[in-house]
Parts: structure tokens; sequence; C-alpha cells
């Protein structure tokens, strides 16, 4: 979970850099996604199905920033997601069914 902890740090990094923030921003979504030729550890899935991060910005009168995190397992053709992650896992369910 090393390399997903520097993972997850940037695209948090990443948000702070790009997000322009002012009182017409609504929200910002960054997607982190993470392509695997064998099947990660338990501990690897549940991180990654519980990971949250939202930045609200002025008390979110100025918007928000979310990220998504999802994990491709080419092994097993599954897909892992966290919450937000949840909203576009059809799209990669479809690429990986599909290739």
């Amino acid at each position: 979970t090393g390399n997903l902890n520097d993972f997850t740090n940037f695209l948090k990094l990443t948000t702070e850099k790009m997000v322009n923030h002012s009182r017409d921003h609504k929200c910002t979504t960054i997607t982190g996604v993470i392509i695997s030729g064998k099947s990660p550890a338990k501990g690897i899935k549940e991180f990654i199905s519980k990971y949250k991060y939202t930045k609200p910005y002025l008390f979110y009168l100025h918007g928000w920033s979310d990220i998504r995190l999802i994990l491709v397992d080419l092994q097993d053709s599954s897909i892992i997601t966290n919450k937000e992650g949840k909203k576009v896992k059809k799209v990669y369910q479809n690429t990986l069914l599909n290739k």
C-alpha cells in the first residue's frame, strides 16, 4: 500500500495545483486509474473501496473537489472503485469486456 499512498497523495496534489476555485467553480473530479496485470492483495482492494477525498473551498461556497479511485484488475476482469468512482464504473467495465 506504500505505492498506493504515494499515488493518492499525487492525486491530492494534482487537485491543489489544477483547480482554480472561485465563486463560479462548482465541482472538479480527479480520476486515478490503476491497471493491474495480477490480482492485487486484499488490503489494496479494501483501501480503494473505502477511499474518500473531498476538498471544500470556502465552506463549499467556491465549490469542491473529489477524487475517484479505480482499479482495473486484468487477471480476473474486475473493476474496484471507491464510492465516487461507481459513477463511471460501467464505462470501464464495458471497455474491459470489449477488449
